[in-house]
């Protein structure tokens, strides 16, 4: 665009210029002032001098004439010419639905959900592991409450933190980016779906760890690459190594929580269906790890 901008200027400078050596007129050039003839007096000008000049000076000066009304027609068509050549092609953009979100709905979902995602799963994952390092795990399951509900419970806690956080982001992103808050119902069906997901996969990850430093470090080295993974577009690297990402993200929440945060923020966007089931066998899948792993927190 600023290419076009710079083109259509200089075209308009080159029409004007051709302009006055067609027309004739005056002209500026640092201070000085000049008065341009132009083709069209030129030739006139010509012509009507052939009479009184000698019959020898008639055919040279039939020769000029000829030639100034020939540059006058031809330079017509210069005008036009120049405008093509600073826009070649004409692009005419009609937006629709499709895959393909705008590109400031797509940063901001992507900023939303990583934020979610370190939240979440940071939260979950090592209240989960404190819990176990300071022996407060065992006492509460001793018969206050039960290792399912306590679950429930860390899985809760993480997906309203963070969606609280999310939203509090979304509200400051207003700022500088308009957004539909028309659809809020839609960004918290998405949101909660996606901290659900995280708060599972973080649950999971503590109760593997069962420490603070090792729950925070799986959490890093486990959720940051496969998010900057899910990022890569298609048709970027090969078809095979593209199918065994794409097998990979699908493995983890992001992708599906980006899907659906996108498809909220987008009046256009594809639809909630799809990410929500997805997220929701991730969501079953990783608590049933979580689960499991708490069989043996209470082993020294």
């Amino acid at each position: 665009q600023a290419n076009l901008v710079i083109a259509r200027q200089v075209a308009r400078t080159g029409s004007d210029y051709l302009d006055l050596i067609l027309n004739g007129g005056h002209f500026d050039f640092f201070g000085q002032s000049f008065e341009i003839l132009g083709l069209k007096s030129s030739a006139r000008i010509l012509h009507a001098l052939r009479p009184v000049v000698p019959p020898r000076v008639r055919s040279p000066l039939d020769e000029v004439t000829r030639f100034a009304a020939l540059a006058r027609d031809n330079l017509d068509l210069a005008g036009p010419l120049l405008k093509s050549v600073a826009q070649p092609i004409e692009v005419q953009k009609t937006v629709i639905s499709g895959d393909a979100p705008p590109l400031d709905i797509f940063a901001i979902s992507v900023a939303a959900t990583f934020t979610l995602m370190f939240v979440t799963v940071l939260l979950v994952s090592g209240s989960l592991a404190l819990e176990r390092e300071e022996n407060v795990f065992a006492r509460l399951t001793r018969g206050l409450v039960s290792r399912a509900g306590l679950l429930v419970e860390k899985i809760g806690l993480g997906t309203a933190v963070g969606l609280v956080v999310t939203l509090l982001m979304l509200a400051g992103l207003e700022l500088f980016v308009n957004l539909d808050w028309d659809r809020i119902g839609l960004w918290v069906v998405a949101i909660v779906a996606g901290g659900a997901g995280f708060a599972a996969a973080g649950a999971a990850l503590g109760a593997v760890a069962r420490e603070v430093r090792a729950a925070s470090l799986l959490a890093f080295m486990v959720s940051l690459p496969v998010a900057l993974l899910s990022l890569i577009p298609s048709g970027t690297i090969g078809a095979g190594l593209y199918d065994v990402i794409r097998l990979l993200t699908a493995l983890f929440p992001f992708k599906p929580a980006l899907s659906a945060i996108t498809s909220a923020l987008d009046p256009g966007g594809s639809g909630l269906g799809g990410p929500l089931l997805h997220l929701a066998v991730l969501i079953g899948a990783y608590g049933l790890l979580a689960r499991l792993s708490l069989r043996r927190f209470t082993d020294v």
